[in-house]
């Protein structure tokens, strides 16, 4: 998504870093393993549905974190077709 944001234009190139950034990697990280912890103990389905989808949607948010942070995908864009 990211790429194709940079590659239309949509997003520059230049790398957006968020205030406290390493703060909020590291609560994201403790979040994870709380929840990882949590899934791992469930009884059943249902009960390890919601640490799934949080961790899911922590790690989509981390990795458009960690690729805005590098420049939006940081690739060469060439405009020549």
């Amino acid at each position: 998504m990211i790429a194709f944001g940079k590659l239309s234009g949509k997003i520059s190139g230049k790398p957006m870093l968020l205030p406290a950034r390493h703060l909020l990697n590291l609560v994201g990280l403790l979040v994870v393993i709380y929840f990882g912890y949590v899934f791992a103990n469930t009884d059943s389905i249902q009960a390890g549905m919601m640490p799934l989808i949080v961790m899911t949607v922590i790690a989509l948010l981390f990795g458009i974190h960690m690729v805005m942070a590098i420049g939006g995908a940081d690739m060469p864009v060439s405009s020549r077709c």
